[in-house]
């Protein structure tokens, strides 16, 4: 009866949830409904207003082009203007200067007319008076007639100087008639270069109302797309709103076909994250609370001391931690994982976008076990409390020789040429995160099988060796680009001359890449 009443208590609880999954989806749907009618609306309006903003700015595509015509129309009428005016003054000139001329040439015509009429009189006068004086009646009377000869004479050189002087008086007239003429196309030129003027200020008003409607156009092609903006954002909403309602309805399906769980059952597999403030907060979380953790506070903390150490190695015994790279690091570069990893952290996320030195320790590190992308934790970090009366963790130090390489090009071909090797050694340790480095010498052009042995080995000394992490990475110097690496854990290092393989940026032995290697020899000392 209990039992009874236990599940028809469950099926009054179940059938209210599904009414209210399902007043969620009708409300859902009618949202999503709405949404779409408005954007349909929105992108209508859109769309109109594009074609609008097209149209007018195909017509202030055309404005512009014909101002531009006109422009140049206005520009060329100008030249010609500016060619007939100086015409217009040359001619003056010439029509001055020959008027001044014909002045001059009458004034000094009039003067040597009258000169020469007033020494002819006199000349007679005088010859006539010697010839009376001397001759006889009848030399007189055929003087007489010989005057009157001379005289009909004089008066026919009268009338061809009063011909001349009609004649200079008609000429006279024919260049103030040009004269008139000439005026009277300045003053014509005067009158069309006041009209070109004023259709020049017209044109210029409708290029000034060409601009207006092309800016009018931009303005309306703005508004189409904040329009266009505002339907996708619509749709958007929309499609998370029908997205949401499926949502609804596939959880409502799930929920009436599934049996329910265990609340104990759901603690062991589901995790719910928190965040760092102290441990006294920390150790009081349930083993289901996974703390996050950024890596500068990672490294504040690993600073602080041993005891603060040891309580964060304590909690990892107990609980889940993850590291995340802070906001300043988004994107730049990945978080250098062995300090989290000393402390027992399980989580350390990185970014396998960005190929730098943190992503290759931590492909080095995920490298053991079979590269199944999990490896067990040391004693000292899964049960510290065994180790608490034993000995710490006895340093180590490493000599290293590069001896030679082989196979050393870029991955699929992307270098050019022949490269200059040399080889950059990175040891990081773990508790206390110092790094060591070591560079070799440059082997010019030779990246088939470069040569260094060294003479000198590096060395290298390490606080936690089952903690610490190697890094050979191979360097163009004649570029100075990254060509290969190999990162491994220090405890994986083997004393004698060893072969170390070599991957790409991509961290994989793919093509011609599977050859390269690096030939070392490792010596120990306690």
């Amino acid at each position: 009866t209990d039992e009874k009443r236990r599940y028809t208590v469950k099926v009054k609880e179940t059938s209210a949830e599904n009414a209210a999954a399902e007043m969620i989806r009708r409300h859902a749907q009618n949202a999503y409904d709405e949404a779409r009618h408005r954007a349909k609306v929105q992108a209508g309006r859109a769309s109109e207003a594009r074609k609008r903003a097209e149209h007018s700015a195909a017509i202030a595509d055309r404005l512009a082009e014909h101002a531009e015509e006109e422009r140049a129309a206005a520009d060329l009428r100008k030249v010609a203007n500016d060619k007939a005016d100086i015409s217009l003054e040359q001619i003056e000139q010439e029509l001055r200067s020959s008027e001044a001329q014909l002045q001059q040439a009458r004034r000094a015509y009039q003067e040597s007319e009258d000169l020469a009429r007033v020494s002819r009189d006199k000349s007679e006068e005088l010859t006539e008076m010697a010839i009376l004086a001397r001759m006889s009646v009848t030399e007189k009377n055929s003087l007489v007639s010989t005057k009157e000869e001379t005289m009909k004479k004089k008066k026919a050189i009268s009338d061809m100087a009063e011909q001349e002087k009609m004649n200079a008086t008609k000429e006279l007239k024919e260049a103030e008639s040009a004269l008139a003429t000439l005026q009277d196309i300045n003053r014509r030129t005067a009158v069309e270069n006041s009209e070109k003027a004023h259709k020049n200020n017209a044109h210029a008003q409708k290029v000034r109302d060409a601009l207006h409607t092309a800016s009018k156009a931009l303005a309306l092609a703005t508004l189409s797309e904040k329009v266009s903006a505002e339907a996708a954002s619509a749709t958007k909403n929309a499609l998370d709103m029908e997205y949401q309602s499926r949502r609804a309805d596939s959880t409502k399906r799930k929920f009436g076909a599934s049996l329910p769980i265990s609340p104990a059952f759901a603690r062991l597999v589901s995790f719910s994250a928190s965040t760092f403030k102290s441990w006294g907060k920390a150790n009081s979380l349930a083993n289901s609370e996974m703390l996050s953790v950024s890596d500068s506070n990672t490294a504040l903390i690993a600073r602080l001391g041993s005891e603060d150490r040891g309580a964060w190695v304590d909690f990892n015994c107990a609980h889940m931690c993850r590291i995340f790279p802070s906001s300043q690091k988004n994107g730049v570069s990945n978080t250098n994982p062995v300090m989290a990893w000393s402390m027992g952290c399980q989580l350390v996320a990185q970014d396998l976008q960005i190929c730098d030195a943190e992503l290759m320790l931590n492909d080095g590190r995920f490298r053991e076990n079979g590269s199944c992308g999990y490896v067990l934790k040391s004693g000292r970090l899964t049960s510290p409390k065994k180790y608490e009366g034993a000995a710490k963790e006895r340093s180590k130090t490493a000599k290293i020789r590069v001896l030679s390489g082989s196979c050393l090009h870029y991955a699929n071909g992307s270098g050019k040429g022949t490269i200059d090797p040399f080889v950059n050694i990175v040891v990081c340790d773990g508790v206390t995160g110092k790094i060591s480095t070591c560079q070799t010498s440059v082997a010019k052009r030779n990246g088939l099988n470069p040569v260094w042995n060294e003479r000198s080995p590096a060395i290298f000394s390490v606080d936690s060796p089952n903690l610490a992490m190697i890094i050979f990475s191979v360097w163009d110097d004649k570029e100075d680009k990254f060509v290969a690496s190999a990162s491994m854990p220090f405890r994986g290092l083997k004393q004698g001359y060893r072969s170390v393989p070599l991957f790409d940026e991509s961290h994989s032995r793919l093509g011609s890449q599977s050859f390269s290697s690096l030939l070392v020899e490792v010596r120990f000392e306690q």
